[in-house]
């Protein structure tokens, strides 16, 4: 089942997520074509100025940022994102308060040397646990998991880490009255296969014994999570990462790649129109 609207009759936990139909990956996106519009040049904002809630997760200095427990080099201090981003997130955010639930943004923009610190700490963990892959297949577990840090060329589009769009956003759910994180399934940037968004299917529907009754509770909690947080996403628009539960995108070539097929709110040109974003266009406020 894949809604087409949201009336407030419909629970967004109880739909499913649904499986990829190809896997496709951070290697493949920038395939996608690109034209630039009015909207490319959009400046950055900072999305607490109006009020959701951020935590730039990759400059966390106190080593509560796992698996890094360390900040990442060249991340931000605060989360940025594209302005018409920032404006969707909003929309989501006010329709999950009917949940009772809020949106935690925990990185937008990101700067080429936090993609290079990234994609170096993956390759050193994905080599640990896999000592004797080659170079290539190393590359292509870490490209499920982090964009190539490619210098960007303004010119090419083959170039763009989707991050540095401005127009990608890693999130996850927490309480609208505590601020509480909510249980998704897995630890944000956990870099194996239970973080793929429609991994937790499988909990809701498999019977466990009574021994079991417990964590097979605490599991089907986090699938619902999951779903409310994938489904109140993709009615506005976004198109999520399959690869990670937290990651979605709105204009770029990802966005693209991976939106669902007739997906409301994704009325437009069939090319990408942000491109590499200048941060020094940035400003406050919305």
């Amino acid at each position: 089942m894949e809604p087409t609207e949201s009336p407030a009759s419909l629970d967004l936990r109880a739909i499913p997520i649904p499986s990829p139909t190809a896997f496709l990956t951070t290697e493949h996106y920038h395939q996608q074509p690109y034209r630039a519009s009015a909207l490319s040049n959009e400046a950055l904002v900072r999305p607490c100025e109006a009020g959701l809630l951020c935590n730039s997760y990759y400059a966390i200095e106190n080593g509560t940022n796992p698996p890094y427990g360390r900040p990442i080099q060249g991340a931000l201090k605060e989360v940025w994102c594209r302005e018409s981003v920032a404006e969707k997130l909003l929309a989501v955010n006010r329709s999950l308060a009917a949940y009772h639930v809020q949106l935690m943004l925990l990185d937008g923009f990101r700067t080429l040397e936090c993609q290079r610190d990234l994609w170096q700490f993956f390759h050193v963990q994905t080599r640990s646990e896999n000592p004797a892959l080659g170079d290539e297949a190393l590359d292509r577990i870490v490209s499920q998991y982090c964009s190539r840090p490619v210098a960007p060329n303004p010119a090419d589009p083959e170039t763009w880490p989707t991050h540095c769009t401005g127009a990608a956003i890693d999130v996850t759910l927490c309480s609208l009255d505590s601020a509480e994180a909510l249980d998704l399934g897995s630890p944000f940037d956990d870099a194996h296969p239970v973080s793929h968004s429609c991994s937790l299917e499988d909990d809701l529907r498999v019977q466990t014994d009574d021994a079991m009754r417990d964590k097979a509770a605490a599991r089907r909690e986090a699938a619902r999570n999951r779903r409310l947080l994938y489904w109140s996403m993709t009615l506005a628009g976004f198109a999520n990462y399959p690869f990670e539960w937290w990651h979605f995108d709105w204009g770029n070539q990802m966005w693209l790649q991976n939106r669902l097929p007739g997906q409301p709110g994704t009325e437009a040109p069939e090319r990408a129109w942000y491109g590499c974003a200048d941060f020094s266009l940035h400003r406050g406020g919305l």
